[in-house]
């Protein structure tokens, strides 16, 4: 089992356009359920606030919610 959080003060970038906080949270597990299957489970960004990015005088965010699910067979 792992978690990571990323936080980011507000900042005004060099366009002048001014960034919100945000942070990121990524909560992920992994269960090796012999030695030739591996199962994972990962969620990125789960409260929705990750950090935004200014290109061109707008404000983008990165990337939305998501949950990844993977299963890996060794043959």
């Amino acid at each position: 089992i792992y978690n990571e959080l990323i936080y980011r003060s507000s900042y005004v970038g060099i366009d002048g356009i001014k960034i919100d906080t945000g942070y990121d949270y990524t909560l992920g597990a992994i269960y090796h359920y012999n030695k030739k299957l591996t199962l994972k489970a990962k969620g990125e960004n789960l409260f929705d606030r990750a950090s935004q990015i200014g290109i061109n005088g707008l404000k983008i965010a990165p990337y939305d919610r998501r949950a990844i699910f993977t299963m890996e067979y060794v043959f």
